[in-house]
């Protein structure tokens, strides 16, 4: 008899009801377990799931410890998952069991950093506690790391996540390449002292709107590639659009500054080869530029 079906029993929880049909129709339930906890009692979900159910994981109770050890989350029997209160996974085909991840050091964090020359703050460098692919949370990157700001996210730190939104550091200035790749979130603020967003930032992240802060100036070779979105305000302080940045969109309408050194007609978005020879054909000039019936017109004054 498996660990899992044995659980119930483990934790004193009444054995609860499954249909021994099609594994769509089986029911099954989510634990939470002290490991070793000296105070308090874990939390109690009593809901119970389908497959592909959406659960979302609950708070620490107050009163749960063990020691002096800090609590940093709840760990996946069977994985190297570990999830905050308010973070989300999704059922397959068998009960879940969470277990409190107790550690030494009350300081935990779940961002390694080191300095950024460039900048001169710190570089985010690895998400660490999430080593494998799952459903979170809406992401909140902290502005001060180890006391000094966070200008910079390195290379793939945040890529091949599920988040449901996620929110810049105020002073953020440089996005690494790939560093938001297939995160599947539909919009993202970029502020304003953000200078550069690298090469595939955003590739494939199910964007739909996106707002790009005054400050950017250049957008890295296929940044935005594989997304959602119709409409670009790109602010007047760009001078670059990378080759392919936003290829794969669907997009109608551009707001523009002059002169923008478009690198090649995949840029712009699925009709981008028409939009780069229409921008020439007007000397570059800023504007709104959209594109009906078969065609891009403008510019238009903003």
């Amino acid at each position: 008899m498996g660990l899992l079906f044995l659980l119930p029993l483990i934790l004193g929880c009444p054995l609860y009801d499954v249909s021994f049909g099609d594994d769509e129709d089986r029911i099954y339930r989510v634990y939470y377990e002290g490991n070793g906890h000296t105070g308090g009692s874990p939390p109690v979900d009593l809901t119970t799931y389908s497959p592909g159910d959406k659960v979302t994981v609950l708070a620490k109770p107050e009163g749960l410890k063990r020691g002096t050890l800090h609590f940093g989350g709840w760990r996946q029997y069977g994985s190297n998952n570990v999830f905050q209160a308010g973070d989300a996974m999704y059922i397959g085909y068998e009960d879940v069991l969470f277990y409190a991840w107790w550690q030494d050091d009350p300081n935990y964090i779940p961002f390694q950093y080191a300095d950024h020359s460039d900048t001169g703050g710190v570089i985010i460098t690895q998400y660490a506690p999430y080593e494998e692919n799952y459903y979170a949370a809406a992401l909140t990157i902290p502005d001060e790391l180890g006391g000094k700001t966070v200008t910079a996210i390195g290379e793939g730190v945040f890529a091949n996540r599920y988040f449901d939104g996620i929110t810049l550091p105020s002073q953020l200035q440089a996005i690494g390449n790939k560093a938001f790749a297939r995160t599947h979130i539909t919009n993202i603020t970029i502020p304003d002292t953000v200078t550069s967003i690298g090469k595939l930032a955003f590739q494939d992240a199910s964007l739909e709107t996106i707002s790009l802060g005054s400050g950017l100036n250049s957008i890295g070779d296929y940044a935005f590639d594989g997304n959602r979105l119709t409409v670009l305000l790109l602010p007047a302080s760009v001078k670059s659009v990378g080759e392919g940045a936003f290829f794969g969109n669907e997009v109608r309408s551009i707001e523009i500054g002059a002169n923008v050194a478009i690198e090649s007609d995949t840029s712009m978005g699925t009709h981008g080869a028409s939009f780069y020879k229409h921008y020439q054909d007007q000397g570059a000039k800023a504007g709104v530029y959209l594109y009906k019936d078969h065609a891009w017109k403008g510019p238009y004054a903003d």
